[in-house]
C-alpha cells in the first residue's frame, strides 16, 4: 500500500472509531449492486442505496432513485474500511433519520398553520398526458413531492413533458401530505403559480352552485374545464352519460359544483346543460 493509500486509510479507520460525520460527492452509481460511490483520491467509498432512503428500493425504481443522489454531496458515517481493497463502507440512515425528522417537521408545522414552506426541488421523473401529467421531485433531505400538471401552470398544459424535464430545478411550496397512491411524501406547486389563484375561491362559490364551465380537455375521469372568473384554475368537469348530455373540448355549459377546496386545490362540477356549442360540432 503506497503511503497516500496508506494516510487515506487511516483517516478513515480514525472516523469509524470516533463516529463522526464527513461528506464526499456522489459520482456515480452502480444499478446492479445499488451503491452509491464516491473517491478519495485511490480510496473508493460505498453507500447502499437502501440505506440512503431508509428502505428497500424496488427494481422499478432503482434507477431515478439513484438518479437523486449522483451529483450530490452526502453526509455519512463509516460503518467499515477495507484496508485490502481500499473501500471504505458508509451509512446514511443515522443521520437522514434526523434530518428527515427535522425538515419533515419544519414542513408539517407549515402545512398545519396555513404557512406553507418553500423549498427548491429538483426533478426526477415526468410522467403522463394532457390532465393526468406530473414530475416527481427530490425535496432534500430524503424527502420527495409531486406536482401535477394543474399545479405547474395556471394554464393547463397540453404536454408537461414539453416544459418539464429531467434534472430541472426550481422552487416549489410545499403544501400538502400527498394523500395518492404515489409514492411521495407531499403535494407541491410551482412557486410561480401560487400567487394564489384558490386564495378565496372558497368564498366565491360552494357545494350545489350553478356556473358556467369552457371545456378545456380531457381527463381519465371526466374532462377539465376553466372558470370565466377565474381561469387560472383547473375544473374537474365529471364524466355524464352520453345519452343525457355530449361533452365537447372547446363547449361551455352549465354546471353544478360539487367540490370546492382551497387547501385540496380541488373544484370539482356535474355538467347540466350545453351553452355554447364549439364550431367544429356545429
Amino acid at each position: 500500500m503506497a503511503s497516500n493509500e496508506k494516510r487515506t486509510i487511516e483517516k478513515y479507520k480514525a472516523l469509524l472509531k470516533s463516529g463522526e460525520t464527513f461528506s464526499f460527492n456522489v459520482i456515480n452509481a452502480d444499478l446492479v449492486t445499488k451503491t452509491l460511490k464516491g473517491v478519495d483520491g485511490d480510496v473508493a467509498i460505498h453507500l447502499d442505496l437502501d440505506d440512503y432512503y431508509g428502505r428497500k428500493i424496488e427494481e422499478n425504481e432503482i434507477r431515478f432513485r439513484a438518479a437523486n443522489v449522483v451529483g450530490n454531496p452526502v453526509e455519512v458515517v463509516v460503518t467499515d474500511v477495507d484496508e485490502e481493497k481500499l473501500i471504505v463502507k458508509t451509512s446514511y440512515s443515522v443521520i437522514a433519520k434526523k434530518l428527515t425528522e427535522r425538515e419533515k417537521k419544519l414542513i408539517d408545522d407549515g402545512i398545519k398553520k396555513g404557512k406553507p414552506v418553500t423549498r427548491r426541488a429538483r426533478v426526477y421523473h415526468v410522467f403522463g398526458q394532457g390532465a393526468m401529467a406530473g414530475c416527481f421531485v427530490y425535496l432534500g433531505s430524503g424527502l420527495t413531492g409531486v406536482i401535477w400538471v394543474h399545479d405547474w401552470s395556471r394554464e393547463y398544459t397540453v404536454e408537461l413533458t414539453e416544459e418539464v424535464k429531467v434534472g430541472d430545478e426550481f422552487d416549489v411550496v410545499v403544501y400538502g401530505a400527498n394523500d395518492s397512491k404515489v409514492r411521495v411524501d407531499y403535494k407541491c406547486s410551482r412557486a410561480e403559480t401560487m400567487k394564489d389563484p384558490w386564495l378565496g375561491i372558497g368564498k366565491l362559490y360552494h357545494r350545489g352552485d350553478l356556473c358556467s364551465v369552457r371545456c378545456v380537455g380531457r381527463w381519465k375521469e371526466g374532462y377539465v374545464g376553466k372558470l370565466p372568473s377565474a381561469p387560472e384554475i383547473n375544473v374537474r368537469m365529471r364524466r355524464v352519460p352520453k345519452d343525457k348530455l355530449g361533452i365537447y373540448v372547446g363547449g361551455t355549459y352549465i354546471c353544478e359544483v360539487t367540490r370546492v377546496s382551497e387547501e385540496a386545490h380541488k373544484f370539482e362540477v356535474w355538467p347540466l346543460r350545453l351553452l355554447d356549442t364549439p364550431d367544429d360540432t356545429k
